[in-house]
């Protein structure tokens, strides 16, 4: 049950919730209650239980220690004890257990080569020559491998094989490789016809799964750990394949999400799997490859699109700026415009002035367009504002005594008093 729960594990929930329910219904003719015997190891059970069947397991299940080196004798003799005929070479029995006792995964091990023992088997005698022959417990699987390869895999054709086994097995998440049935449809043809080739060997077998797709697969997952060839392969290839387990995946997510954009590759992952594609081409199917594609697809299109928004963007701001300074041209332009029109507001107001209030006409004569106004100017305007009788002269004291204090704008002109002149009756312009 182990392995079908490590190669289909949701058709293995469904069968396991099967017998359960099959095991609970009575007969209502005899009044029996059918049993059955399920076996698995323990890190398969979790695969195996769901909410529905957890009851179930926790009254049924019973564990089974490894088999101690006694058991392990009985089960290598009982068989050929029950067969007439048949006899276990004196000492052999004891030499296998004592060969299987640190070997992991010995069970289908023991099994293998009592099976190379009985088609080697002396006229009915299971012996130590046939069991030295093929290299006892270590050497039966591997050395049965190698030589069922070789005798059908050409020199040319090994990189082929290699890329087939790889992908009958995967890497597991506590060490090792387990099995992984592989389907045909995704097999390229000459690996397929590679695999039917090698399928009399039994080293790897054919079946189907419920569906009625056709898989292949290895025939043994000890395969995986005794054959040191595979082992070499599948270990040179594991992050490859660690890689090609994820990526399988996420492929099974975007089907599952009716091949919706949001489920595709992205970044560094999809860069990782466009270079492990172009890296190992023929160990990519077909369906992976199209996932692949249709990543590189939406990413340039969405490069498209980033590129046109950027282009967009630009052009939004190099706009903007010129408008910016469209509008300080025009704003400036204003200005002048607005200072020019004051000027010559205030110098029309100034000409009205001149004769009937001299004062503010000098106060407003600085503002004057073209205006550099300097002591000088200043007063030269001050004396030809002035009336008759008037002086405009700088200011030297807080005094007034009937006379005007004019003040301009600029720092660099000093003030200047304005009024009747005390020295002469004739218009004067001195400094007091």
């Amino acid at each position: 049950m182990e392995e079908y729960a490590g190669v289909a594990p949701d058709a293995a929930r469904r069968l396991f919730h099967l017998q359960i329910h099959l095991c609970g219904t009575v007969d209502g003719e005899s009044g029996s209650v059918p049993r059955a015997v399920v076996t698995a190891r323990h890190d398969s059970i979790g695969a195996l239980m769901t909410a529905a069947t957890s009851s179930a397991l926790s009254d049924a299940v019973m564990f089974l220690a490894p088999l101690g080196p006694d058991d392990l004798r009985d089960a290598i003799t009982r068989p050929v004890d029950a067969v007439p005929g048949l006899w276990v070479e004196h000492g052999l029995a004891d030499r296998i257990v004592r060969d299987a006792a640190d070997e992991p995964g010995r069970m289908p091990l023991v099994e293998f080569a009592l099976t190379r023992l009985w088609d080697q088997r002396e006229r009915s005698m299971l012996t130590h020559g046939a069991y030295q022959d093929f290299g006892g417990i270590a050497g039966a699987l591997a050395g049965y491998a190698e030589d069922s390869f070789r005798a059908v895999v050409r020199e040319e054709e090994i990189p082929l094989a290699q890329a087939l086994f790889v992908q009958l097995a995967r890497p597991a998440d506590q060490g090792g490789y387990t099995r992984r049935p592989a389907p045909v449809t995704d097999m390229n043809p000459a690996a397929l016809a590679l695999a039917r080739r090698l399928s009399p060997g039994k080293l790897i077998v054919f079946g189907r799964t419920d569906g009625g797709t056709e898989i292949v697969d290895l025939a043994q997952e000890a395969l995986t750990r005794h054959w040191p060839r595979l082992g070499g392969w599948l270990d040179d290839s594991r992050k490859f394949r660690s890689w090609q387990e994820e990526l399988r995946r996420d492929l099974a997510r975007w089907k599952e999400a009716g091949e919706e954009t949001g489920a595709l590759l992205r970044g560094s992952v999809l860069e990782v799997a466009v270079e492990q594609a172009d890296h190992r081409p023929t160990e990519i199917t077909a369906l992976e490859r199209a996932y692949i594609g249709a990543s590189r697809r939406f990413a340039r299109r969405a490069l498209r699109r980033w590129r046109a928004l950027v282009a967009t963007l630009l052009a939004l701001l190099v706009g903007t700026g010129v408008l910016a300074n469209m509008a300080l041209d025009s704003s400036q332009t204003a200005e002048r415009q607005l200072r020019t029109l004051a000027s010559r507001a205030l110098a029309d107001e100034s000409s009205d002035r001149a004769h009937h209030d001299p004062g503010s006409s000098i106060q407003l004569a600085p503002w004057l367009p073209g205006t550099q106004t300097t002591p000088h100017r200043h007063r030269k305007r001050c004396c030809t504002a002035m009336s008759p009788g008037s002086t405009c002269a700088p200011v030297t004291s807080t005094s007034g005594r009937g006379g005007q204090r004019v003040l301009t704008p600029h720092r660099t002109v000093a003030p200047w008093w304005c009024g009747p002149s005390r020295r002469a009756p004739r218009p004067s312009c001195s400094p007091l």
